[in-house]
């Protein structure tokens, strides 16, 4: 799951400001967002395209071009293709109890103030806001913090609007997870259709415990 828990913060880009007086993240979309990896050998730096759905709570659609990853209420599917055209996918079926991660979406539902779950600070020298999360909140998460970047005035950054990219950072894991928005767009369409995998036929079936 690493791959795809790497893959979760990403988000979005510049809608209507209406749509997020609310909340900080909003409460349906689909976004296209690109994330940045500096290779550790030769610091070569790679960007990998990623598409997302998500509607409030837990449900998400991730897709790169070598994995989807489907969550709803009750079940979290990884899909990974087969690498050569013939031989068998590969899919993983678990319990979204224990393998959903847009927790850290349906978190962040609660918009730019302190909560239970996490603490809000601002860094205006460095033109960035961190959420800091709480200690369970961190241990389920797998995040200590989420950076958020911006070219606007930082005083003013209310929303997903403003931000230019987003920086996780994780507990066990050194190198951070650098994101870029690339476009957002709300879709109050989003059905609980949208977040059910149908398993491609020449598939290998791994059920999670």
């Amino acid at each position: 799951m690493t791959i795809i828990k790497s893959i979760l913060i990403l988000i979005f880009a510049i809608v209507g400001l209406e749509a997020f007086a609310k909340d900080f993240i909003p409460k349906k979309f689909e976004a296209s967002i690109e994330q940045i990896v500096v290779k550790r050998i030769g610091k070569k730096i790679v960007r990998q395209p990623l598409s997302l759905k998500y509607s409030f709570p837990k449900n998400i659609v991730m897709k790169t071009k070598d994995i989807t990853y489907v969550c709803n209420s009750q079940t979290t599917w990884r899909y990974i293709p087969p690498f050569i055209q013939g031989q068998k996918g590969e899919c993983s079926v678990g319990n979204s109890n224990k393998y959903c991660f847009s927790k850290v979406f349906d978190a962040l539902s609660s918009g730019l103030k302190n909560n239970k779950l996490y603490v809000v600070k601002r860094n205006n020298k460095k033109s960035f806001l961190e959420i800091i999360f709480n200690q369970e909140a961190s241990r389920e998460l797998g995040l200590k913090s989420i950076l958020f970047f911006t070219n606007k005035k930082l005083s003013t950054l209310n929303s997903i609007l403003e931000v230019s990219k987003m920086v996780l950072k994780h507990n066990q894991k050194q190198q951070d997870d650098i994101y870029e928005i690339k476009s957002i767009r709300i879709n109050n369409n989003l059905k609980n259709q949208d977040f059910i995998f149908q398993i491609p036929k020449n598939t290998n079936v791994n059920y999670l415990k």
